[in-house]
């Protein structure tokens, strides 16, 4: 599970700086680095601060964290079909501006 990936991922598709995010979540931004970087691990606290500040919900950035070896080897094949209905889901949804 790739977490500090998945919240670069966020971060860059909403246009946002790693020090504007730091802000917004009212956290270090050398410690959003080292969590980006998947140096340190995040606790429940600063990840919901994260989300909140990304407007994306905690689950939705678990999932996005989630790469086909976090699943069952009986169980990549549904999560490759269910993952790409998702991810599409969670672009449309939570990434993409609205506005553009």
């Amino acid at each position: 599970m790739e977490l500090g990936s998945a919240i670069v991922t966020a971060r860059k598709r909403k246009d946002m700086l790693q020090k504007d995010l730091a802000l917004k979540a009212n956290i270090p931004a050398s410690h959003l680095s080292l969590i980006e970087q998947g140096k340190t691990n995040v606790n429940i606290d600063t990840l919901e601060a994260i989300s909140k500040a990304l407007e994306i919900p905690v689950p939705v950035l678990f999932f996005m964290a989630m790469s086909k070896d976090d699943v069952p080897e009986a169980k990549r094949e549904s999560y490759g079909i269910m993952s790409a209905l998702i991810n599409g889901l969670v672009e449309n949804t939570f990434l993409t501006d609205p506005k553009k």
